[in-house]
């Protein structure tokens, strides 16, 4: 979900503790699926925390969902934020083993 356009507000399904633009701690050979339900902030993972990045490996979101296989060659940072230009709605991802 979003907070306006200053924070996205990521729920995991089992928890009910929610954050705003939380630090992520992805698994290496893990899939996970992003549900946006902000409407307009699409969600995108790129390996760059500027603002014109580019998605990494294809990690866009489509029709209000992302799908991320997290490659096993993945640096061990990537970021997330909102392609619409809200600029404070980012993150940060580690990428661990």
């Amino acid at each position: 979900n979003a907070n306006g356009t200053s924070a996205y507000i990521i729920n995991h399904r089992d928890s009910v503790i929610s954050s705003e633009n939380p630090t992520l701690y992805l698994r290496r050979g893990q899939t996970y699926i992003f549900e946006n339900k902000s409407g307009s902030h699409k969600f995108q993972i790129s390996e760059s925390a500027a603002n014109n990045s580019s998605a990494y490996n294809s990690a866009l979101e489509t029709n209000g969902v992302l799908t991320f296989i997290v490659p096993a060659n993945a640096p061990n940072i990537l970021y997330y934020r909102c392609t619409a230009g809200h600029t404070s709605m980012k993150g940060t991802i580690n990428i661990i083993d």
